[in-house]
Order: structure tokens, then sequence, then C-alpha cells
């Protein structure tokens, strides 16, 4: 099917985003100012929580959606993360909607380069996680592919809940050094609608659509050290898990 390019725009898509700073003070970090700077756009939710729990594990939240495209900023103890998704509305099948690569990742650098030193603050660790979907047609099919993608000595009609996982450390220069971890699984969504009879009060779930899919998450991240990182120095690390990013997206098994 296709087997023989394994490329992204082509055969992969992205299902999700995050850009994450692992920051040493979020006391003065409010989602919705974050939100604002990197979406140009003023968020359609905003939570905020003085009290954190099982619930709520954000100290604020901004949500909004704009032309398919649903942003996300949650604002944790020690950590701020942007997610960029497909909005997808109720009863649209799995995997029916999706964001292109290279445009997400050249948007996400352009707003990282164009962020106020003031907004976020210092940070101990950056990270960017792409999430890719590779539509398949049964459970079969998605395990081959993955089995013959990934080059696994074993057949793969003995294999059951395939996952993989895979890490190759990377110098970036004399003190920081980056992780590049890419994990693959096969995926399996149903998309179900459940019907109540008012008159005995049972409910049944009926199947609507069963969907299939090779995940790749690509996380590109720097190891902690307990350095400090000043926005200067962010922006630049940034610059290049976004460029390793870019390599692993246009060739998941490259490091295999």
């Amino acid at each position: 099917m296709i087997l023989s390019s394994w490329r992204i725009d082509n055969v992969w898509n992205a299902n999700c985003f995050q850009v994450v700073w692992f920051v040493t003070n979020v006391d003065s970090v409010d989602a919705s100012i974050v939100y604002g700077a990197l979406t140009d756009q003023e968020p359609d939710n905003v939570i905020k929580n003085k009290l954190l729990n099982q619930k709520s594990q954000f100290l604020s939240s901004a949500i909004g959606v704009s032309c398919d495209q649903k942003n996300s900023v949650e604002v944790k103890p020690g950590r701020v993360d942007w997610f960029i998704e497909p909005q997808l509305e109720e009863n649209d099948p799995p995997y029916s909607k999706s964001l292109k690569v290279h445009s997400c990742l050249e948007g996400i650098r352009k707003k990282i380069l164009e962020l106020d030193d003031v907004i976020i603050g210092e940070a101990t660790r950056l990270a960017i996680v792409t999430v890719l979907i590779s539509p398949m047609r049964s459970i079969d099919e998605a395990t081959n592919a993955l089995v013959k993608m990934c080059k696994i000595p074993f057949s793969s009609g003995n294999l059951m809940d395939l996952s993989l996982q895979f890490n190759r450390i990377k110098q970036v220069d004399n003190e920081v050094v980056i992780n590049r971890l890419t994990q693959f699984s096969v995926e399996t969504s149903v998309l179900s609608q459940v019907m109540m009879n008012m008159q005995s009060g049972q409910t049944n779930s009926i199947r609507m659509d069963e969907r299939f899919a090779i995940r790749a998450q690509l996380d590109i991240n720097t190891m902690p050290t307990g350095q400090i990182f000043s926005f200067e120095r962010q922006q630049l690390l940034f610059q290049a898990l976004l460029d390793e990013t870019v390599l692993l997206a246009n060739e998941p098994t490259r490091l295999f």
C-alpha cells in the first residue's frame, strides 16, 4: 500500500504538536497571555485555579479554535505546555482531520522566535513533541506495515499490541545533550454512539466507525542537567530541537 515511501505530508500527517518549557517559576506566568503571544488571538476559554486537585492539574489554561485548529496552553507547577491539534467535532471519525507537518513546525519556529522574554521566563529543560499518524485499513495491515518499516525480525502474525521505542542522544554543544526519543505503536480508535431506551432506561453502545493507524511519536528534548537556560539560550536550543524534529518527521526510522 504505502510501504514504498515513508515521507511526511505524503504518508504521515500530524495528530498533535506539543511545545514544553520546564520553568523555574510559574508564579507570574498566565496561560491566556502566553496563548495570545503564541497565536495572536484571544482564547475562547480561560480557566484559573488557585488550588490544584485531581480534576484540575493546572494553575491556568487557555483554549481557542481557529480555522479547524485547536490551540491550548496549560500552566502547571514547573512547566508550560502549548498544544496544537486538529479541531474534531463530536461526531467526527477518528483521524478524519489532521495537520500538515511542515507548515505547523515552521509556524511553531516563527512564534518561538517572536516570543517576548518576559512571557515565560527562565527554563531548565525544553521539548518538542510531535505525534504522527499514518492511517491503515485494518489492524493486520497496520501491524504488518510497522513490522516492515521497523525491520522487526518476527512474524507480524505473532505480535499483539505492538509498541517500539528508540532513543538516540546527540551533543548539541559542550554543555547540552538532547534526547531523540521515537515511539511507534499500532492505534485502534472507535467512534461509537450510545442509545438509550427511554422506557427501560437501558443503554446500548452501537459501534459507528473503527479506524486503524500507525502512530509515531517524536519527543525531542534537552536532557535534565540542572542548568538554567536564559531566554536567548532557549531560542537557540529550540531551533536545534525543531531542526531534529524536521529530520525525524521526514524519516521517522532514521535513528534505527
